[in-house]
């Protein structure tokens, strides 16, 4: 129930670092501040990272959760019903 908008509050924040970090790094870039501009350019590429492992995260869950769940499957019981 609040994963949806956490998800959408997440992506949102994300989406907004992304673009400012753009912004900036094309000002470090126009102005020649090379230094600056490789620490916000390993900054950018670690906030990618980041980004790959969410969604490689959400389609591993989302594919162990699809499996789970087959129809006409029936589980197996963890413990032993027999009647002695």
């Amino acid at each position: 129930m609040f994963v949806v908008p956490l998800a959408f509050t997440l992506s949102g924040f994300l989406l907004w670092i992304m673009f400012a970090l753009n912004t900036t790094m094309a000002h470090l870039k126009q102005r020649k501040q090379r230094y600056k501009l490789g620490m916000f350019t390993k900054l950018y590429r670690i906030l990618l990272g980041a980004v790959a492992v969410i969604a490689i995260f959400f389609v591993v869950s989302t594919m162990s959760f699809s499996a789970r769940f087959t129809e006409g499957e029936v589980p197996s019981p963890s413990v032993d019903v027999s009647i002695r």
